[in-house]
C-alpha cells in the first residue's frame, strides 16, 4: 500500500501489485468507500507492507494502517523527489535501491 499511484511502473517492470491510498494524484481526496474497500482488500490478502512516501501527508495512509491492523513500515518511500546529497535517494538509481530494499524488508517483516 502507498500513498497514491506513483509506483505503476515499478509494478509493470517488477510483478509488483500496489494499492494505492489515493489514486493518482495526492491533491484528491478518496471516497469513505473507498476507503473502507481498500482496507478490506488488505486485510484479506494479508497485506503487511504500507508505506509513507517521502512528500506525501502520512495522514491517510497511517488510518488506513491502523484501521486495518498494520503497521506502517517506518522507511519512507521516495516517488516525487530525490532526497538531499548524502541521504539515501540522491539519484535515481539509489532511489530505486532504496525503495526496493524498503518493500523487501517490509514484505519479509523487518523494520
Amino acid at each position: 500500500v502507498t500513498s497514491h499511484d506513483a509506483f505503476r511502473y515499478y509494478g509493470h517492470a517488477y510483478g509488483v501489485q500496489f494499492l494505492p491510498a489515493q489514486g493518482v494524484s495526492t491533491s484528491s481526496e478518496p471516497s469513505a468507500a473507498g476507503v473502507a474497500r481498500l482496507i478490506r482488500q488488505i486485510r484479506a490478502e494479508g497485506v503487511r507492507a504500507v508505506f509513507v512516501e517521502r512528500l506525501t501527508d502520512p495522514r491517510l495512509v497511517q488510518r488506513v494502517a491502523q484501521e486495518a491492523g498494520v503497521t506502517p513500515s517506518p522507511v519512507p518511500l521516495y516517488s516525487d523527489a530525490l532526497s538531499p546529497p548524502g541521504g539515501p535517494a540522491p539519484d535515481y538509481v539509489s532511489l530505486m535501491r532504496h525503495n526496493t530494499r524498503a518493500m523487501v524488508e517490509a514484505i519479509q517483516g523487518r523494520p
